[in-house]
């Protein structure tokens, strides 16, 4: 038996003192604001499980639980049944492509937000050619919003997943004559289950925390219309009720831990799934030219609303109101830019300071803890 170096697991201390400084003392500092309330002048009171108690007649949360259920099923379930034959046609066409699918997982969740309002709306909007109905009292446009966010990093999963599979097996399944979609339900799933696993609970738990659609979409479809708990909670803390909003993240940790412990535990399954091929699957690939099609939309689906955002960002402020609106601007103005430059750039420094900051503290504090783990399989 290989003998331990007790001093190996110094090397832990900075991640353990972070994870109990900014995650386990929140966890129960806000447990324990959930059992207070806030009077007119701001002091807190004692008040036991009043908060939670309330969840029975608060007239919203039944409303916005529903959201939130609806945001955590359908996230991940669009993401999975999307990524599959994105994933496949990527591993057919070749993983050149990746870096363009995976252009919307790098914008940050505001943005996007923005981006995707900005082109439904239905005056200065591409939806204008589309329908005259405000899209964004819709809580479906959150639902898109996330789809289009999540849907690259789920790719990524599983298109690894399926890249990992190995030659052998490709081999054996291709003198089998099992080709095709007969040996994507037979052998390729099966075979990538914890994979699949593994991005639906992220994705879920991706739909659990929305929030910047719903923060960005409220000011069109209105109040509580989009909300979920996550946006709930930060609108009653604001409000002057962070006993009521403790209790509510509370309810949230309880859900985003359980999910936790299922994805664990699906990357650390094995189990294979067997899925039926009915006789009527044709047992050939798909021809290249049709998997380029597939790829296309994709990537339309990914890229239009960045150009959407672009082209509104060049127009004139007359061609940016204009009735209807035009697809290419006909006149390009650096206004804004130049805008961004000068009074942004603040922003913009701070930004790029903390997206360091917070990449430079998260390596300094996961290396030195992975290595420990490898080293000794305590993970």
């Amino acid at each position: 038996m290989r003998k331990i170096n007790k001093y190996i697991f110094l090397l832990s201390i900075p991640a353990v003192a972070y994870l109990f400084a900014f995650t386990i003392y929140p966890i129960i500092s806000n447990f324990i604001l959930s059992l207070y309330t806030q009077d007119v002048l701001g002091k807190l009171h004692y008040s036991g499980l009043s908060n939670y108690l309330w969840f029975q007649k608060d007239p919203y949360l039944l409303r916005i639980t529903s959201n939130t259920l609806l945001y955590m099923i359908t996230t991940p379930v669009f993401d999975i049944i999307l990524a599959i034959p994105l994933a496949v046609s990527l591993k057919r066409i070749g993983s050149k492509w990746l870096f363009l699918i995976m252009l919307p997982a790098f914008i940050p969740p505001v943005t996007a937000a923005s981006m995707w309002y900005l082109m439904i709306n239905p005056f200065f909007g591409l939806a204008y050619y589309i329908t005259k109905h405000n899209l964004a009292s819709s809580i479906w446009t959150v639902v898109l919003v996330n789809v289009w966010r999540s849907l690259p990093m789920a790719t990524l999963i599983i298109y690894s997943g399926m890249a990992s599979i190995p030659k052998e097996i490709e081999a054996a399944a291709s003198v089998d004559g099992i080709r095709g979609a007969k040996k994507l339900l037979m052998i390729d799933l099966p075979l990538i289950v914890p994979q699949i696993l593994a991005a639906f609970v992220l994705m879920t738990i991706t739909g659990l925390f929305t929030f910047d659609p719903i923060y960005i979409g409220t000011s069109q479809a209105g109040p509580r219309i989009l909300d979920n708990l996550a946006y709930y909670a930060f609108d009653q803390f604001y409000s002057g009720v962070p006993g009521y909003a403790a209790a509510i993240i509370v309810l949230m940790s309880v859900l985003s831990t359980a999910l936790s412990v299922v994805y664990i535990r699906s990357l650390g399954t094995r189990k294979s799934l067997k899925l039926p091929a009915p006789s009527f699957i044709p047992s050939s690939d798909l021809p290249l030219w049709v998997h380029k099609v597939i790829m296309a939309i994709y990537l339309v689906f990914f890229i239009v609303p960045m150009y959407w955002v672009i082209a509104v960002s060049l127009k004139t402020p007359i061609e940016l109101i204009s009735i209807p609106p035009t697809l290419i601007p006909k006149s390009i103005s650096s206004a804004n830019y130049e805008f961004m430059l000068s009074s942004g750039l603040p922003y913009l420094v701070t930004s790029l300071g903390v997206a360091t900051i917070n990449t430079v503290t998260t390596l300094v504090l996961s290396a030195p803890i992975a290595y420990t783990m490898a080293l000794h399989r305590t993970g």
